[in-house]
């Protein structure tokens, strides 16, 4: 049957809504006069087109401005500490204290924690000199007792025992040193410096190059130079003197020391110049000047009589009458006169009484 044409022609336009609907294609039916058809707009020149895989940026100024300061970085907060400490004082037993051998006693010193680690009891104060000596800690190593912050002070006591067999006269030594926990040993190193002696009291400790003498039945001490001959004579005075360079009789710079015994009474200076008096040669009086032995007051006399000349000092100490004699006090002899004087001042100087 042959459709009429209008009918042909809305079949055709109802199939093509139908199509467009589904498949949302935009179908241009014409116009039906109600709306105009759409025109082109102008293509705008002003701008350049977009990124269509973009989105509209706007335009950024370029900074010119200069790049920032760098920050140093900030160093780590658990920098490790140094430990460090120094002498501040010895607290009894003064370096040259007379020990009796095979006595014990207690040294103590007050060291300064200047490190900057806190002490604990994981740090130790060690005899650092033990092999093969005889002073020796009854501990030789010791943890510190209390906890000492940076800048605090300790007080540190230990033992020690000097052998039965130490020489009577002969300088001892122990060291010590603190040892941190990891093992090291640092800081300032005190000691205790005795003398073997069977009797109380202190002498002098001298430096490098100098020996001391001790005499233990009259209680005196005194330094002399490492090499000379001391030694205490038959007639119980004690000398000192500079080795012989040749075999054969000389005259030795030499110092004497001698107890004459009581004073009967007198003073220094009365009973100086009674001996001197009885000394000298009438007709070549002595040169009589004050001097002091070992802090203690004195009468020196040039020019006494003798095998050369030599110059003597007098003394009372204890109710008894003392004599040093130096010689040679000589010009015919400048150079052992040099010798002479010089060992004198060393033993002048340093000369002990220890005990009454």
């Amino acid at each position: 049957m042959r459709l009429k044409p209008n009918l042909r022609f809305f079949l055709i336009v109802l199939v093509l809504i139908s199509i467009s609907l589904a498949c949302g294609i935009d179908i241009d039916t014409g116009n039906n006069g109600t709306n105009p058809p759409e025109q082109a707009s102008p293509t705008d020149t002003s701008q350049p087109p977009a990124d269509p895989g973009q989105p509209d940026q706007p335009q950024t100024p370029t900074d010119t401005s200069p790049p920032p300061a760098t920050v140093p970085p900030v160093p780590p907060t658990d920098t490790p500490c140094e430990p460090d400490s120094e002498f501040v004082a010895d607290l009894n037993i003064p370096d040259g204290t007379l020990i009796a051998p095979g006595a014990t006693f207690t040294k103590s010193w007050r060291i300064e924690n200047d490190g900057t680690c806190t002490w604990d009891s994981t740090y130790t104060w060690e005899q650092i000199d033990s092999s093969g000596n005889k002073l020796l800690a009854s501990v030789l190593v010791m943890p510190i007792a209390s906890t000492v912050a940076p800048g605090g002070t300790l007080e540190i006591t230990v033992t020690l025992t000097l052998s039965a067999t130490a020489t009577v006269g002969e300088r001892y030594d122990a060291f010590f040193q603190m040892r941190s926990p990891g093992g090291d040993l640092f800081g300032t190193h005190p000691y205790a410096r005795i003398y073997a002696a069977p009797h109380a009291g202190v002498c002098p400790v001298g430096p490098s190059g100098q020996s001391l003498f001790i005499n233990t039945s009259e209680k005196f001490c005194f330094l002399y130079p490492t090499g000379y001959n001391a030694y205490i004579g038959a007639t119980g005075s004690s000398h000192v003197n500079e080795p012989p360079a040749t075999q054969g009789e000389q005259i030795l710079p030499s110092v004497s020391i001698t107890n004459y015994g009581s004073s009967g009474g007198l003073g220094t200076n009365a009973w100086a110049a009674s001996m001197i008096s009885s000394w000298e040669a009438p007709a070549s009086p002595a040169v009589v000047t004050n001097t002091e032995v070992g802090g203690i007051h004195a009468k020196s006399a040039a020019g006494l009589p003798g095998i050369v000349t030599v110059t003597s000092v007098f003394l009372v100490h204890d109710g008894d009458g003392w004599v040093f004699t130096i010689q040679p006090v000589y010009s015919g002899m400048p150079v052992r006169t040099t010798t002479a004087l010089e060992l004198w001042e060393i033993v002048r100087l340093s000369f002990t009484f220890y005990g009454p």
